[in-house]
């Protein structure tokens, strides 16, 4: 949904296989992050809409909390 929104709000990353790895590589936890999000979790983190659960966990199985969206998140 959060993605989707990126794309509405223009805020659209279209990133390399590469750029995908940088944004996901400062997470623990990103090796849970199923293959078919990598790419819209990682535009996400690299748009500063989602910060992540700490500064080291992505908690890419769990519900995302308000804590997670960032600044630019904030769309009300």
């Amino acid at each position: 949904m959060i993605v989707r929104a990126n794309i509405v709000t223009k805020l659209e990353t279209g990133l390399t296989d590469s750029e995908i790895s940088k944004a996901l590589v400062g997470f623990t936890d990103a090796d849970g992050v199923s293959s078919y999000a990598k790419a819209g979790i990682s535009a996400c983190v690299k748009a500063g809409v989602v910060t992540g659960r700490s500064n080291s966990m992505i908690a890419p199985q769990d519900y995302i909390t308000r804590a997670e969206v960032g600044d630019r998140g904030r769309f009300c």
